[in-house]
């Protein structure tokens, strides 16, 4: 019907018309070009690849909802079947015929997940799409079938049929797909992409401000999803790797404070070396040896316990075999024997050529696993008992060769440097750890940085494109809409943050203190990086070079301020820079470095114990600057003085006229509309919802609800469904068909304000005003 390469000009005729007189060909080709300005034109219109075909309600109760004409007859008895075109589908019909119902009929299949749950609420909790389903199809089987122009991974080839059963209770089930020679399609092998649905007053409410990045969204596509799913996981890994390196910050924190040998190393050090003289060390040798083997002995031994303790075997194995224990209960009958189709999972059990079953394989691995446990438990436990025997036969020997002078102080001293060697032990292990899980940080988050560029030019290339098309398919001297994407503008979350963390140190003008440093451009990572002292000027990045503090002036001083009431992690002084009896130069030089340089700690917040501050410094890695997506639009260009204003100051009517050509150019699946002339006025009726069905109906198929008539007929419908109420409790099918047929277009008509005498009255009052594409082609 549509087709055409490059630039030749397509035309729509009749079906007629293959096989018409040469004469009435002739004729058909000038009334298209003539009449009809959807049936002619030079654009590429492209091709319908995926569409509903048709959609049948049968009831499959007793008390079945006996809303629509079902058929007492025929192949489809007891069934009321609607064919659908692959382009422009129109149902019309007053209030109650069931043009809306249709629509929710559709989406019932379609769209299964908004009619979960609704058993469980009460009536008037229930959406007036849901309750138009219950009173119209409640008890009925709907059966839509989907059909490609050739072969796709999404279908298989030929037809579709999509299922769903319309539980009166509530549960309705899942959807069930079948293939044209009726076999059972499986939908996880399915790739299908659900319609676009816009139920009556969804565009208005897409057009509010608020939701404005979310519509914005959906017209980019499924990416989006999934790219928002990604930086989703990624922040909460991030969230997840900041409370374990909070952990270890607090165990950091707690060995670096005042009391701890750890903080006194140098001096303990020095104490020890004064009272290990030469002539006594020579008694200690073994002694000391047998010490240090201990205490690596019982340290291993410790950490082996909270290992296992960690792992939890016994537990692990008890809901593994637990699993399959309940399993093995379930697939068996009364009598024992396997279940019919549970042959499968019933292999778990059977014994294999080595006589044992998964099941028991898997309770040996583990039992193995618990016997290798004990076999490591009992050799650490044996390395601990001979240290310790060791370390006595070290000590009676000292004592029978008799104790030096000065033994006593020199092993009090040695004990107090242990101490401080042990902690220091722990401090690098855990600073490594501190070290080892930032690189990973690091990492995740230029992931999140890579994840949010490709949304961002998602999005940019999206509102191209859309521009492009609306420039293409509106008269710019009606309409003009324009579609913006300020990338990362949205910056909300790292001001909460500066608020809430930089505000409390800014005494006067804080507001604009903070809008000024993000207004600098400064990102959340230099922020971080100033805080964690990992940059050699901290304070710069902060500052803010203007007039006053009202215009967000940061000055050197206020910089310096923040850094240091904020920094997460700090260094300490040096000990021997602060300790004027330690030993100066050489025994300096010999220090561990962290104790020579200063420890690393990470202070707490004030007035909380618990709470650290590195926990809201970490945060901003998590904070992701958003696109800010922005519609424009002017209704009037003709008007002196029109310009393009942003959707936020215009009306709900002028914020639909602007919303709902880009809805309806987006996207390849099937387009469905409810009632879309509301909030329009009748000028942009045709400029808004015409001419743009006459560009999207080439590309996608489009379902329309509508009480306006004139839809159909300037969209140049491929099948309208004309409905009629009966009583308000029933569906009368009145006519299907397109413009060609005489019935639908008498239909139509007397639908129309004042019918088919007023519609002719009015063409012959305003013939001779009427100018354009019809009256200067004639």
């Amino acid at each position: 019907m549509f087709a055409c390469e490059g630039n030749t000009p397509y035309l729509k005729l009749p079906v007629q018309s293959t096989k018409a007189s040469p004469e009435q060909v002739l004729s058909n080709l000038r009334h298209a070009i003539r009449y009809g300005e959807t049936r002619f034109s030079y654009s590429t219109p492209g091709q319908v690849a995926r569409w509903i075909s048709g959609l049948e309600i049968t009831p499959d109760a007793l008390d079945a909802s006996r809303f629509w004409p079902f058929r007492p007859d025929g192949p489809k008895r007891g069934a009321f079947v609607l064919p659908l075109s692959r382009n422009l589908n129109c149902l019309v019909g007053g209030r109650g015929s069931g043009k809306s119902a249709a629509i929710e009929a559709v989406a019932f299949v379609t769209d299964p997940a908004s009619f979960q749950g609704k058993h469980r609420k009460r009536d008037e909790d229930l959406d007036d799409g849901y309750k138009r389903a219950r009173a119209t199809f409640a008890g009925c089987q709907v059966r839509l079938v989907w059909q490609t122009a050739g072969t796709t991974v999404e279908l298989p080839k030929g037809a579709l049929f999509a299922s769903r059963y319309f539980n009166p209770a509530g549960e309705h089930g899942p959807v069930s797909y079948t293939s044209l020679e009726g076999k059972e399609v499986l939908a996880s092998s399915l790739a299908l992409e659900p319609p676009q649905l816009f139920r009556a007053r969804d565009i208005e409410k897409a057009a509010e401000p608020s939701r404005l990045r979310k519509l914005f969204d959906r017209l980019v596509g499924e990416q989006i999803p999934k790219l928002e799913k990604e930086i989703a996981d990624l922040r909460d890994r991030l969230i997840t790797q900041r409370k374990e390196m909070g952990l270890i910050a607090l165990r950091i924190m707690e060995l670096t404070q005042e009391d701890r040998p750890l903080r006194e190393y140098g001096r303990r050090k020095a104490a020890y070396e004064a009272a290990n003289q030469p002539e006594v060390q020579p008694f200690y040798k073994h002694l000391d040896e047998a010490t240090a083997a201990e205490t690596i002995a019982r340290d291993v031994k410790k950490r082996w316990d909270q290992a296992v303790t960690d792992a939890a075997v016994n537990e692990s194995k008890s809901k593994l075999l637990g699993v399959l224990d309940a399993l093995s209960k379930r697939i068996q009958d009364e009598a024992g024997k396997t279940k019919p189709y549970c042959e499968e999972m019933a292999k778990l059990f059977e014994k294999g050529e080595d006589g044992q079953s998964p099941r028991e394989r898997l309770e040996q691995a583990v039992e193995q696993l618990k016997q290798e446990l004990d076999v490591v438990e009992k050799l650490l436990l044996s390395a601990v008992e001979d240290a310790s025997t060791q370390y006595k036969k070290a000590r009676e020997i000292l004592t029978e060769k008799g104790l030096p002078a000065g033994a006593k102080d020199r092993e009090a001293k040695k004990q107090d440097f242990e101490k401080a060697e042990e902690e220091l032990t722990m401090y690098r292990e855990l600073f490594q750890q501190w070290q080892d899980r930032l690189q990973l940080r690091n990492e995740l988050f230029e992931a999140l940085v890579g994840k949010c560029k490709d949304r961002t030019n998602l999005r940019t290339e999206t509102a191209g494109r859309l521009c492009s098309q609306l420039g293409h398919d509106l008269d710019p001297s009606t309409l003009v809409i324009q579609i913006q994407v300020h990338p990362m503008e949205d910056r909300s979350i790292f001001r909460d943050w500066l608020s809430d963390n930089v505000g409390v140190c800014i005494q006067k003008s804080k507001d604009a203190r903070i809008s000024a440093i993000i207004n600098k451009g400064v990102m959340p990572k230099e922020v971080r990086d100033s805080l964690l002292g990992d940059l050699a000027d901290s304070s710069s990045v902060l500052m803010v070079d203007r007039e006053k503090a009202s215009e967000g002036r940061v000055e050197p001083e206020l910089a310096d301020s923040i850094i240091r009431r904020c920094s997460g992690k700090v260094r300490l002084e040096p000990e021997h820079m602060t300790v004027k009896e330690m030993p100066q130069k050489e025994f300096v030089d010999n220090l561990p470095p962290e104790i020579r340089e200063g420890l690393w700690t990470f202070p707490k917040k004030s007035g909380d114990s618990d709470d650290l501050i590195i926990n809201s410094v970490l945060a901003l890695d998590e904070v992701v600057f958003d696109d800010r997506p922005e519609i424009l639009l002017n209704d009037r260009p003709r008007e002196k003085g029109s310009t393009l204003r942003p959707i936020d100051e215009l009306s709900p009517g002028q914020r639909c006229s602007a919303i709902l050509p880009i809805l309806l150019l987006n996207g390849r699946s099937p387009l469905i509309i409810d009632q879309p002339e509301d909030n329009l006025d009748n000028r942009l009726i045709r400029q808004v919802i015409v001419n743009i069905l006459a560009s999207i109906k080439l590309r996608r198929q489009v379902i329309i609800a509508t009480h306006n008539p004139n839809l159909p007929v300037l969209g140049d419908v491929e099948q309208a469904v004309v409905l009629r109420a009966v009583e308000e409790k029933e569906s009368h099918l009145e006519s299907t068909g397109d413009l060609d047929s005489a019935q639908t277009v008498a239909h139509l008509t007397e639908i129309m304000e004042g019918g088919r005498e007023a519609f002719q009255y009015r063409q012959s009052i305003y013939q001779a005003h009427w100018a354009g594409p019809i009256a200067s082609g004639m």
